[in-house]
Protein backbone atom coordinates (compact mmCIF):
# COMPACT_ATOMS: atom_id res chain seq x y z
CA UNK A 1 0.00 0.00 0.00
CA UNK A 2 1.41 3.42 -0.91
CA UNK A 3 0.78 6.82 0.73
CA UNK A 4 -1.94 7.78 -1.72
CA UNK A 5 -3.87 4.57 -1.00
CA UNK A 6 -3.50 5.07 2.74
CA UNK A 7 -4.83 8.63 2.50
CA UNK A 8 -7.71 7.51 0.28
CA UNK A 9 -8.71 4.81 2.78
CA UNK A 10 -8.59 7.31 5.65
CA UNK A 11 -10.68 9.78 3.64
CA UNK A 12 -13.32 7.08 2.96
CA UNK A 13 -13.50 6.39 6.69
CA UNK A 14 -14.05 10.11 7.38
CA UNK A 15 -10.84 10.59 9.34
CA UNK A 16 -9.68 14.22 9.65
CA UNK A 17 -7.12 14.72 6.90
CA UNK A 18 -5.37 17.67 8.55
CA UNK A 19 -4.49 15.63 11.64
CA UNK A 20 -3.32 12.69 9.56
CA UNK A 21 -1.34 15.00 7.26
CA UNK A 22 0.42 16.68 10.20
CA UNK A 23 1.42 13.35 11.73
CA UNK A 24 2.63 11.93 8.42
CA UNK A 25 4.58 15.12 7.67
CA UNK A 26 6.46 14.80 10.96
CA UNK A 27 7.58 11.32 9.92
CA UNK A 28 8.35 12.37 6.34
CA UNK A 29 10.57 15.24 7.52
CA UNK A 30 12.90 12.70 9.10
CA UNK A 31 12.94 10.55 5.98
CA UNK A 32 13.52 13.58 3.77
CA UNK A 33 16.45 14.65 5.98
CA UNK A 34 18.01 11.23 5.29
CA UNK A 35 17.54 11.73 1.54
CA UNK A 36 19.25 15.14 1.86
CA UNK A 37 22.31 13.46 3.42
CA UNK A 38 22.48 10.50 1.05
CA UNK A 39 21.36 12.11 -2.22
CA UNK A 40 21.48 15.94 -2.18
CA UNK A 41 20.53 16.21 -5.87
CA UNK A 42 17.40 14.11 -5.39
CA UNK A 43 16.55 16.15 -2.29
CA UNK A 44 16.89 19.43 -4.20
CA UNK A 45 14.61 18.13 -6.97
CA UNK A 46 12.05 16.95 -4.41
CA UNK A 47 12.03 20.32 -2.63
CA UNK A 48 11.67 22.13 -5.97
CA UNK A 49 8.78 19.86 -6.91
CA UNK A 50 7.05 20.46 -3.57
CA UNK A 51 7.61 24.21 -3.90
CA UNK A 52 6.06 24.28 -7.34
CA UNK A 53 3.14 22.11 -6.28
CA UNK A 54 2.55 24.58 -3.44
CA UNK A 55 2.58 27.36 -6.07
CA UNK A 56 0.05 25.55 -8.29
CA UNK A 57 2.60 24.48 -10.93
CA UNK A 58 4.40 27.81 -11.03
CA UNK A 59 7.72 28.96 -9.71
CA UNK A 60 8.00 30.77 -6.41
CA UNK A 61 11.01 32.90 -5.50
CA UNK A 62 13.16 30.29 -3.74
CA UNK A 63 12.59 27.57 -6.31
CA UNK A 64 13.27 29.97 -9.21
CA UNK A 65 16.42 31.40 -7.64
CA UNK A 66 17.84 27.91 -7.15
CA UNK A 67 16.88 26.83 -10.67
CA UNK A 68 18.57 29.84 -12.26
CA UNK A 69 21.62 29.63 -9.99
CA UNK A 70 22.26 26.12 -11.36
CA UNK A 71 22.18 27.22 -15.02
CA UNK A 72 25.38 27.15 -17.04
CA UNK A 73 25.96 28.70 -20.44
CA UNK A 74 28.61 29.92 -22.85
CA UNK A 75 28.25 33.43 -24.27
CA UNK A 76 28.92 34.59 -27.85
CA UNK A 77 32.58 35.13 -26.99
CA UNK A 78 33.07 31.57 -25.71
CA UNK A 79 33.18 32.56 -22.04
CA UNK A 80 31.48 30.13 -19.64
CA UNK A 81 29.05 31.41 -17.01
CA UNK A 82 27.04 29.95 -14.14
CA UNK A 83 23.74 31.44 -12.99
CA UNK A 84 21.30 33.73 -14.68
CA UNK A 85 22.26 35.95 -17.58
CA UNK A 86 19.36 38.34 -16.98
CA UNK A 87 18.09 40.07 -13.86
CA UNK A 88 14.41 40.34 -13.08
CA UNK A 89 14.53 43.99 -14.17
CA UNK A 90 16.08 43.13 -17.54
CA UNK A 91 13.42 40.47 -18.13
CA UNK A 92 10.63 42.88 -17.23
CA UNK A 93 12.02 45.41 -19.71
CA UNK A 94 12.39 42.81 -22.48
CA UNK A 95 8.87 41.47 -21.94
CA UNK A 96 6.92 44.63 -21.13
CA UNK A 97 4.92 44.46 -24.39
CA UNK A 98 4.25 40.70 -24.22
CA UNK A 99 1.05 39.04 -22.98
CA UNK A 100 1.24 36.16 -20.51
CA UNK A 101 -1.35 33.58 -19.44
CA UNK A 102 -3.23 34.23 -16.21
CA UNK A 103 -1.32 32.85 -13.26
CA UNK A 104 2.14 33.40 -14.76
CA UNK A 105 4.45 34.54 -11.98
CA UNK A 106 7.42 36.84 -12.29
CA UNK A 107 9.46 33.83 -11.19
CA UNK A 108 8.12 31.71 -14.09
CA UNK A 109 9.43 34.42 -16.39
CA UNK A 110 12.74 34.64 -14.52
CA UNK A 111 13.40 30.92 -15.06
CA UNK A 112 12.02 30.79 -18.62
CA UNK A 113 13.92 33.73 -20.05
CA UNK A 114 17.18 32.79 -18.33
CA UNK A 115 16.80 29.22 -19.59
CA UNK A 116 16.29 30.51 -23.13
CA UNK A 117 19.26 32.88 -22.83
CA UNK A 118 21.47 30.01 -21.60
CA UNK A 119 20.51 27.86 -24.60
CA UNK A 120 20.19 30.44 -27.37
CA UNK A 121 22.55 33.22 -26.34
CA UNK A 122 25.36 32.14 -28.63
CA UNK A 123 23.32 32.54 -31.81
CA UNK A 124 20.49 35.03 -31.17
CA UNK A 125 20.19 38.59 -29.91
CA UNK A 126 18.26 39.38 -26.72
CA UNK A 127 14.98 40.31 -28.45
CA UNK A 128 15.02 37.12 -30.54
CA UNK A 129 15.69 35.06 -27.41
CA UNK A 130 12.85 36.78 -25.53
CA UNK A 131 10.42 36.08 -28.39
CA UNK A 132 11.54 32.45 -28.62
CA UNK A 133 11.13 31.95 -24.85
CA UNK A 134 7.69 33.52 -24.95
CA UNK A 135 6.66 31.32 -27.88
CA UNK A 136 7.99 28.17 -26.18
CA UNK A 137 6.48 28.54 -22.72
CA UNK A 138 3.81 31.20 -22.66
CA UNK A 139 1.74 30.85 -25.82
CA UNK A 140 -0.59 28.30 -24.22
CA UNK A 141 0.19 25.45 -26.60
CA UNK A 142 3.39 23.95 -25.22
CA UNK A 143 4.50 22.72 -21.84
CA UNK A 144 5.01 25.18 -18.99
CA UNK A 145 8.51 26.26 -18.02
CA UNK A 146 8.14 24.25 -14.83
CA UNK A 147 7.23 21.11 -16.77
CA UNK A 148 10.15 21.68 -19.16
CA UNK A 149 12.68 22.17 -16.38
CA UNK A 150 11.44 19.01 -14.69
CA UNK A 151 11.80 16.67 -17.62
CA UNK A 152 8.58 16.90 -19.61
CA UNK A 153 9.46 17.01 -23.31
CA UNK A 154 8.54 20.04 -25.38
CA UNK A 155 5.59 19.61 -27.74
CA UNK A 156 6.48 19.66 -31.39
CA UNK A 157 4.95 22.56 -33.32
Amino acid sequence: MNFREIFEEAKKKGLPMEKMFDEVMDELEGAIAEVKKSNPDKHRKLVRKMNCVANNGHYGKNCAMEEVADMEYTDKHGKKHKGGAWSMEQIEELTKDMQFPNGTTEWDKYVAFNEAKSRLGKSMDDHQIAKAAHDMWFDGEGVSIYEHMNGKPMKKG
